[in-house]
C-alpha cells in the first residue's frame, strides 16, 4: 500500500503532513521517498485511498542521475535505506501493523478484523452502502502472479514424493492466494507457515526451529530468494538453495532434481 504513494500525483490534508517530517532526506537519488512517506501516514493511523480513474501528464525526459545503470544504483541503495528506516517503526508503539497481528491469527479473524477495518472507512467517506460489495471485491480481487516454471517445477517436485510447505510473512489470506493461483493442492496443509498464524515472522531462527519440531522425520531444504533468510535456515541446520528470479530463476532446482 505504501508504494500506492507516487510523489508526482497524491493529495493529504496539510495537517496530516505537518504530524511528520514530509520527504525524508535520508534518501539520495532516485525513488522510494514516497512510498517511505506513505508508509509513514499509514503508521500514523491515515488511510491510503487508491484513485485508479486518475490521470497525470509526464515529460518524458532522460534520467536525472545520468544513466539507467546509476539509477538502478540509487534504487538499490535506497531499498536499503527504506527497509532500515521502516525498522524502526517497527519497533515502536506507532506501528499499527506490528501491533494488529494478534488480530489476525486466524483467516476468519482476519476477515473479521478487515471488515471493522473497512467498515470505519465507509463511515468516514459516507459510502456504507458500498461496504458489502467492498469486501468481496477485495476477498476476489487477484493481486499475485505466478513466476514462469513454477508449476512445472513444483509438479517435478512433487513427482519425486517430496513433501512440500510453505514459510511465509503475511496475514492467513495467503491461503485463498494459494487457490487463487490454483498450487495450493501441491503444499501440505500441516506445512503451511504463516506468520500472523505462528506468531513468527520468517526472519525468526524459532520458526524454522518450530518446523523441524513439527516434522521429526523429514530432511529440511529450503529453497529461498532473500539471502538472509538462508542464512538463517542454514543456521538452524538446514539444507538450502537460493533461487534468483532475475537470473537463473528455477534453474538450481532443476539441476538438483536431474541429478536426484
Amino acid at each position: 500500500m505504501p508504494a500506492m504513494v507516487v510523489g508526482h500525483n497524491f493529495t493529504c490534508l496539510r495537517r496530516k503532513i505537518n504530524h511528520i517530517a514530509a520527504f525524508s532526506t535520508e534518501f539520495k537519488g532516485w525513488g522510494l521517498e514516497d512510498s517511505f512517506f506513505g508508509a509513514e501516514m499509514i503508521a500514523k493511523g491515515n488511510f491510503v485511498i487508491p484513485v485508479l480513474s486518475s490521470g497525470v501528464y509526464h515529460i518524458n525526459h532522460p534520467p536525472r542521475s545520468g544513466s539507467n545503470e546509476v539509477k538502478q544504483k540509487e534504487l538499490h541503495r535506497n531499498f536499503k535505506k527504506y527497509n532500515s528506516l521502516l525498522k524502526g517503526y517497527y519497533s515502536s508503539e506507532m506501528c499499527i501493523r506490528d501491533r494488529d497481528n494478534d488480530k489476525t491469527s486466524s483467516l476468519e479473524a482476519q476477515d473479521s478484523y478487515e471488515r471493522s477495518f473497512f467498515e470505519h472507512v465507509c463511515t468516514t467517506l459516507g459510502i456504507d452502502s458500498k461496504l458489502d460489495e467492498i469486501m468481496q471485491e477485495r476477498i476476489k480481487e487477484i493481486r499475485y502472479a505466478l513466476f514462469p516454471g513454477t508449476v512445472e517445477i513444483l509438479q517435478a517436485l512433487k513427482d519425486t514424493g517430496s513433501f512440500l510447505g510453505i514459510i511465509t510473512n503475511g496475514r492467513p489470506s495467503r491461503r485463498r492466494i494459494l487457490d487463487q493461483l490454483n498450487i495450493s493442492h501441491f503444499f501440505e496443509n500441516d506445512a503451511l507457515y504463516i506468520s500472523d498464524e505462528c506468531g513468527m515472522t520468517k526472519s525468526d531462527p524459532q520458526l524454522f526451529s518450530k518446523v523441524a519440531h513439527d516434522h521429526p522425520e523429514s530432511e529440511l531444504f529450503l529453497c529461498d530468494d532473500e539471502p538472509a533468510i538462508i542464512k538463517i535456515a542454514q543456521s538452524c541446520g538446514w539444507k538450502t538453495m537460493y533461487i534468483n528470479h532475475t537470473q537463473e530463476g528455477y534453474l538450481p532446482i532443476q539441476k538438483y532434481l536431474d541429478e536426484y
